[in-house]
């Protein structure tokens, strides 16, 4: 998919820049913008990686940061999720549906994309009901 259209901008931005322009970077720089993201929001929510935040129990992962910023940061991840989801379930019609191509990177990605936002729902699920039970 890198060397069709859809390997910049995630084949959106070329209709309104040039295919080479600036404005329209690789969706590798996506992707590392989107890991980043949830790697720093991430430290912000949780003592947790995220990626092992399925396999305990919220209650014996005590140590969540129960404040404010810790819940505002869990909600920005969980949005960045979904946006990021959505961006994925884009790129795999393009190449399932209109390239009729099968890419085994291209599909781990997007089962390791779809275990960080079901990690991070779960994890804003948790913050928002320790903040709630914490306002009563």
């Amino acid at each position: 998919m890198v060397a069709f259209r859809w390997g910049r901008g995630m084949g959106l931005l070329e209709a309104f820049v040039e295919h080479d322009s600036a404005l329209n970077p690789r969706n590798t720089f996506f992707c590392i913008a989107f890991y980043l993201a949830i790697f720093f929001l991430g430290g912000q929510t949780a003592s947790l990686p995220l990626f092992l935040h399925l396999v305990h129990s919220p209650h014996a992962a005590v140590d969540f940061v129960e404040s404010k910023a810790g819940l505002g940061a869990a909600k920005a991840e969980l949005y960045i999720s979904v946006f990021w989801a959505a961006g994925n379930v884009w790129l795999a019609y393009v190449l399932f549906l209109v390239l009729k191509d099968m890419c085994v990177v291209c599909i781990s990605m997007y089962v390791v994309n779809a275990t960080i936002l079901a990690c991070s729902y779960s994890r804003y699920s948790d913050l928002s009901s320790k903040d709630g039970r914490k306002k009563k």
